[in-house]
């Protein structure tokens, strides 16, 4: 019977993470570059339902629906203000495009976690649950209610989601950006506006997520950081781009980490994920046990996206760029590395320093 319990539990801790990683597989199919600020919308969304639901006075469910509007907006002006250079400009980037969405999205990440600590403030808010069930038993199972709930509208948003990509016109468009941008634009699809679309989609979704975990996880500044990290595992193991991929892999480390969470080690439960990455990165993994042995867990997430990037970067010129930047990234990582990197950063060019505190804070 525990086993059993286990397995549902997972189950619904996988369709939580399905909620935040399909939203980032639409943006990497869309323009084929990863959006590292995806955790902050996650986080503007818990803010935005806990703050209304507190300050407002109004009923959670009114509140509910105010976050994937806020983080839906957040992302249709991510995309008009920071991402649109890479596609309106195409031709004139050559191989700079990758860092550049690696530089802006990062610097926004930043901007966004200090705006909230300022505004807000960097003490933890709890949200109020929608419903008053704590937990309940369903046969040998027993669940807690709110994320019981959580699961059943994460279902739904899904599953409407998925029809909507695969059954309507607006869906047959994304597919058509995806597979080939310049041949859906002479076919009379308009590229910026699905990107604009997919953007404040994405946005949306992982707000929603955040605010349906608000009443279990606490609101803070940095709360989209593990969930931004579980994202990035979850679009590479997937397969980059794939939304059915991306759910199959979500419900997997859902129940993998859970499983591995009562049979190996609570602590290690955030780990599980990397590590199956690291497994199957075989051409880096002599590199990945390397960072493992000299840093510890954080090293296997650094090693994981640094393959994954060089895996996509197919040109000679763009591998050296990227494994360039991922250096920097690692060395200004290091205790004795962080303060050099920050003071070259700094004495070159303070967008630099912008650029690398971004970089190493992941890493971290």
């Amino acid at each position: 019977m525990l086993n059993v319990d286990l397995f549902v539990n997972g189950l619904i801790v996988g369709v939580l993470y399905a909620l935040m990683a399909v939203g980032l597989t639409l943006i990497f199919g869309i323009l084929k570059v990863v959006n590292f600020a995806h955790g902050e919308f996650y986080m503007l969304g818990s803010y935005a339902y806990t703050l209304a639901a507190a300050a407002l006075g109004i009923s959670p469910w009114m509140a509910l629906p105010l976050a994937p509007i806020v983080g839906g907006a957040v992302g249709l002006l991510t995309e008009r203000l920071l991402m649109r250079p890479l596609y309106s400009g195409y031709s004139s980037w050559g191989f700079l495009k990758d860092e550049y969405a690696v530089v802006v999205t990062f610097a926004f990440s930043i901007l966004l976690v200090n705006l909230v600590d300022k505004i807000v403030g960097p003490y933890p808010v709890l949200g109020p649950a929608l419903v008053d069930v704590s937990r309940f038993r369903a046969g040998p199972i027993m669940l807690s209610g709110q994320k019981a709930l959580a699961t059943v509208i994460g279902v739904a948003v899904i599953v409407a989601l998925a029809f909507a990509v695969r059954s309507t016109a607006w869906g047959r468009r994304i597919q058509a950006v995806a597979q080939n941008r310049l041949g859906a634009s002479l076919a009379g699809i308009d590229p910026a506006r699905v990107s604009m679309t997919v953007f404040g989609a994405a946005g949306a979704l992982a707000a929603l997520a955040g605010a349906l975990l608000a009443p279990i996880i606490n609101a803070s500044p940095d709360v989209g950081a593990f969930p931004a990290v579980k994202s990035y595992v979850i679009v590479v193991l997937g397969g980059m781009g794939s939304m059915t991929g991306s759910i199959l892999a979500s419900l997997v480390l859902g129940v993998l980490e859970t499983f591995g969470a009562v049979y190996v080690s609570y602590g290690y439960r955030d780990t599980f994920g990397l590590l199956i990455l690291v497994t199957a990165a075989a051409p880096n993994l002599p590199v990945a046990l390397i960072l493992l042995a000299a840093t510890g867990a954080a090293s296997i997430a650094f090693a994981a996206m640094a393959n994954s990037t060089l895996q996509l970067a197919a040109a000679p010129e763009m591998r050296g760029r990227v494994m360039a930047l991922y250096a920097v990234a690692f060395l200004g990582s290091t205790p004795i590395g962080g303060p050099i990197v920050g003071w070259v950063g700094q004495t070159i060019d303070p967008r630099a320093a912008l650029a690398l505190g971004g970089l190493t804070r992941v890493v971290r």
